[in-house]
């Protein structure tokens, strides 16, 4: 079966963004331990793909404008596939959901670049390789024969839009 995995989260470096332009209107708001937590995560936007298993990943890509929704759909488009996403597994820091709710602003349509979104036969043994380097890796979902996009949240079932123009727009 081929997994979905998430490396690193979602919407930091947009996140980071929003801090650089409006940090005295979040600083007002929330303690500087919440602003350095939000962005605490942005370091994999080292290339990581050396990281990945070659023969058994068919998709490896770091996240970027558009966000994780717009990655997931690019994904899907690239390799022909559709997927099911557990919208619970998707790693994202609850500080930087806080400060995107402070401005309207959506995360997982927000700049995630630093994060990589892939493909493997073999999400188990990414997860070992992964965790000896210190990265956060989290299996997410994985690929249907269908080429419905499904995010699930609990019970609930919703399909995956067109990506939409970046949150960050809003903000800058």
């Amino acid at each position: 079966m081929k997994e979905i995995i998430l490396v690193g989260s979602v919407g930091l470096s947009g996140t980071k963004a929003i801090i650089e332009k409006k940090y005295n209107e979040i600083r007002e708001k929330y303690p500087e331990r919440v602003i350095r937590t939000a962005i605490s995560d942005v370091s994999c936007g080292e290339d990581i793909s050396g990281l990945f298993l070659s023969e058994k990943t068919v998709y490896a890509k770091q996240l970027g404008e558009g966000g994780f929704f717009a990655g997931l759909w690019y994904m899907s488009k690239e390799i022909n596939a559709g997927f099911t996403v557990d919208m619970r597994r998707v790693p994202i820091i609850q500080e930087a959901v806080e400060i995107c709710e402070m401005f309207g602003v959506n995360p997982y349509i927000l700049e995630s670049g630093g994060a990589w979104l892939a493909v493997s036969e073999a999400a188990k043994d990414q997860s070992e390789i992964f965790e000896g380097k210190s990265v956060n890796m989290a299996v997410i979902g994985r690929l249907e024969t269908s080429n419905d996009k499904k995010l699930l949240c609990g019970e609930r079932v919703r399909f995956l839009d067109r990506p939409a123009p970046d949150e960050l727009r809003k903000i800058l």
